[in-house]
Parts: structure tokens; sequence; C-alpha cells
């Protein structure tokens, strides 16, 4: 079934769309009332708007966390400062700890060395759970950590070794080094997840609580099951009186 073309009518005094769909050869009419069709509309621009937050949300928790978990572990292993070329030189820290992020599943395995990618991968986890909701939207917060931080060591392997992009391996290297990423940033998920649940049940208590009973009594007797500004019956201003 196919839309083929949209146009509007005057029915009465309320303005009606209908939507001429061909199916199965024939042409068919289907007569949209403008209210429900304007509530659809607006209803599809909430939901794109509310996705664009969430996304820039998400974003947003992934790359402060690979930012402060590359500082850490570039801290915490002691890394050395790489020569990179000037201005790169200023953020050597970020490079370099977002290239150790990547080899987090390949590095000799000591019991420092796992304390120390451990406690970096918490603190990225705890990050994105500050800018994340249960579920879901976590898991998407750790797949835009897992492309940033591939994308800083991609720039920082290139700053170092500029014939890596000519090299005849290299479509091979780039999808194992985003693969290695999307893989390693999965660990930040234990504590992402916990993070996001406290700080979503930290906001429900902080809202105010529903009232049991919405009541106001005027001082003539008049009791109203809303909260009116003026009584109905003899035209005061009303006190509202909530339980």
């Amino acid at each position: 079934m196919d839309i083929l073309f949209t146009q509007r009518t005057q029915a009465g005094p309320i303005t009606d769309c209908f939507v001429m769909l061909l199916s199965e050869g024939h042409l068919k009419r289907i007569v949209v009332p403008k209210i429900v069709f304007s509530m659809a509309c607006q209803k599809a621009l909430r939901g794109i708007r509310i996705c664009r937050i969430s996304a820039m949300r998400n974003f947003v928790g992934g790359l402060i966390g690979v930012i402060i978990g590359s500082i850490v572990i570039s801290i915490l292993m002691e890394l050395p400062q790489p020569i990179y070329p000037e201005p790169f030189n200023i953020v050597w820290f970020l490079l370099a700890g977002s290239s150790a992020l990547q080899t987090t599943l390949f590095n000799p395995i000591t019991s420092w060395i796992v304390l120390f990618y451990i406690f970096s991968w918490c603190i990225i986890g705890f990050m994105i759970g500050l800018f994340s909701k249960p579920g879901w939207n976590t898991v998407r917060s750790a797949i835009w950590v897992g492309l940033i931080h591939a994308v800083l060591a991609l720039i920082s392997l290139l700053l170092i070794n500029p014939g890596f992009w000519s090299s005849a391996n290299r479509n091979f290297d780039l999808l194992f080094q985003f693969l290695a990423s999307l893989m390693v940033s999965i660990l930040a998920l234990p504590l992402a997840q916990p993070t996001a649940m406290i700080i979503e049940r930290l906001g429900r208590q902080a809202e105010p609580p529903i009232p049991l009973k919405i009541e106001t009594v005027c001082e003539c007797g008049a009791v109203f099951k809303s909260i009116p500004m003026i009584c109905s019956e003899c035209g005061r201003t009303l006190i509202v009186s909530s339980e």
C-alpha cells in the first residue's frame, strides 16, 4: 500500500485531512480529523526530540568517561609520553590512555595491571551511568565509549606511525581495532547499570508525592473535588487544602 498524496477538505466546522492510498490497483480515501493528525505529528516530533536529547546525553557521558578513564589509566600505569607532533602533545595522556584502554584484554596479565584496568573501567562506568537511564540506554553509552576511544587510539597510532594508513592490511587492522574497542567497552556496564538505576531512583524520590485526595472546602460549606479558584456558590476566593 503506497501513499500517493494528502489533501485537506472542509467538512462543516471541522477541517479534515484525507489520504489517498493505492491498494491493489484501487484508490481509497481515508478521512483523518485535523486534531488527530495534529496530535500524531506532535507526538512524532516529541519522540524525535527525546531521542536526540537521549543520544546527546549518551555521547556526552561517553566522552567524559573516556577522558577521565584515559587520564586515570595514564597515571596509574605511568605511561611514558609518546612523541606526538604539536599541538597533539598537549593531550598526549588522552591519546595514549585511549590506546591503553583499547589493549585492555591484550596486555600481559599481572595483578597490578588487572587492578589498574578494573579501576579505570569502573570510573568510566560510573561516569556514563550518571548520564544514562537503566537498560539499553546505558548500553548505548558504552557503545559510545568504545567508538570514542577507538577514534582517539587511531589518531594516536597515525601520529606515531603515519605509514599505517598506506599499509596493505589497513582495513583489517581498522576493523580489528574498532571491534576490540567495542568489546572492552562492555567492561563499563557492571558499574554503569547500577549507577543509572540509583540515579533514577533518587530522581523519583525527589519528586513530590501524588496526593491521595484533592478536596476544596469553602466557608459556605460547598465541597469541591477539584481546586477551583472561586466558589461557584458564594463567589469567595477559595483556600486550597490537600490531604
